[in-house]
């Protein structure tokens, strides 16, 4: 939410602002519901980018697709899920039945590396991805069993209770101008130096980053990451445990539309259908109520905008319009009139 206010702060009033995201996505790490706010106030035009772009449905039907709608629908318009069957290889959507953590961390390993070695995706192709970062299936552990079962490497730096090793996959974790490396960019360790200066040097798309030891905080394995880490990019092969945790719907929606071409769940299907039923944690910020306040304050009580000067503001107001990607447009009202608009988007 303070992130919005400082773009709204920044933006000139003569300015058209046009939000792009979506709604059903996990919520921000920060307070506030802002997108999903903005949407249900209904005091905007809405237009929703229907055609998804991300999973190949020229080929086929994706799984992938009908599986993400199902997932957000309504609860009197749900479907079950659909699977392949495990025994059939090429397929999108799988999941993989298995009762307790231990199987599921082991069948997650077979996954990955025979995704690796057999059908040769390549390890930036691939997120193992998880709600948490502790326990047998958070992302610490996670991180330090895929590194020794995919990096045998001995070459290796330590820095505090971290090992990273020449090749391993890492992600950056915060923003550093200096090093011209921003937060969730993934790259791979390509050299390891033996300086304080020049600690060890890793290659993103595009370039490559030396890290001087005092900086070396700012990485972590990126074999497996948390959900929120994969927001915003997106893969070849998702691989997620469901389990008893904090899954919820809109984590288990984000996850699964990051994958291009092929997700496998792997853990209890009464797990996943309690995941499904959750809801992510609501937030009870007001902006709504606050945005449909102002804009009926601004628009309908100043007895003056009857007057020439300021109907000619409302009018030049008027024009102003901001568009926020819905799951459907919003009802008509005098605050928001309907826009029949039909979009592609690469959006899912």
């Amino acid at each position: 939410m303070q992130l919005c206010q400082y773009l709204f702060m920044a933006a000139s009033s003569k300015s058209r602002v046009i939000i792009l995201g979506d709604h059903n996505q996990l919520p921000s790490v920060g307070p506030g519901l802002v997108l999903r706010d903005m949407i249900d106030a209904k005091i905007f035009p809405v237009v929703t980018l229907t055609r998804v772009f991300r999973q190949d449905v020229q080929e086929k039907p994706s799984r992938i697709i009908e599986n993400a709608h199902s997932i957000i629908a309504p609860a009197d318009a749900k479907k079950k899920l659909r699977f392949a069957n495990p025994q059939k290889p090429g397929e999108d959507f799988y999941f993989l039945e298995k009762d307790d953590p231990r199987s599921i961390l082991e069948t997650i390993q077979t996954v990955v590396e025979t995704a690796v070695n057999n059908d040769h995706v390549p390890l930036e192709s691939i997120a193992v991805l998880t709600p948490i970062h502790y326990g047998d299936l958070g992302t610490v552990n996670l991180n330090t069993v895929l590194q020794s079962k995919l990096n045998p490497s001995t070459e290796k730096i330590l820095f505090k209770d971290m090992e990273f090793r020449l090749h391993d996959k890492v992600i950056h974790t915060e923003n550093d101008y200096s090093l011209g490396v921003y937060n969730g960019e993934v790259g791979f360790i390509v050299e390891l130096g033996d300086t304080s200066d020049a600690a060890l040097t890793v290659a993103y798309p595009g370039k490559t980053v030396i890290y001087p030891r005092a900086k070396l905080g700012k990485l972590d394995l990126a074999y497996a990451m948390t959900i929120h880490k994969m927001q915003g990019s997106e893969c070849r092969l998702v691989v997620m445990p469901v389990f008893n945790n904090r899954l919820s719907k809109h984590g288990i929606y984000t996850a699964v539309t990051r994958a291009k071409r092929s997700v496998v769940l792997i853990g209890n299907e009464e797990d996943l259908r309690k995941g499904l039923q959750k809801e992510s944690q609501e937030r009870e910020s007001n902006l709504r109520k606050r945005l449909q306040a102002q804009i009926l304050h601004t628009t309908f009580t100043s007895s003056d905008m009857h007057g020439p000067d300021k109907s000619a503001e409302t009018e030049a107001n008027g024009q102003l319009s901001m568009f926020l990607p819905a799951s459907a447009p919003s009802a008509a009202s005098p605050l928001c009139p309907n826009r029949d608009i039909t979009l592609e988007s690469r959006l899912a």
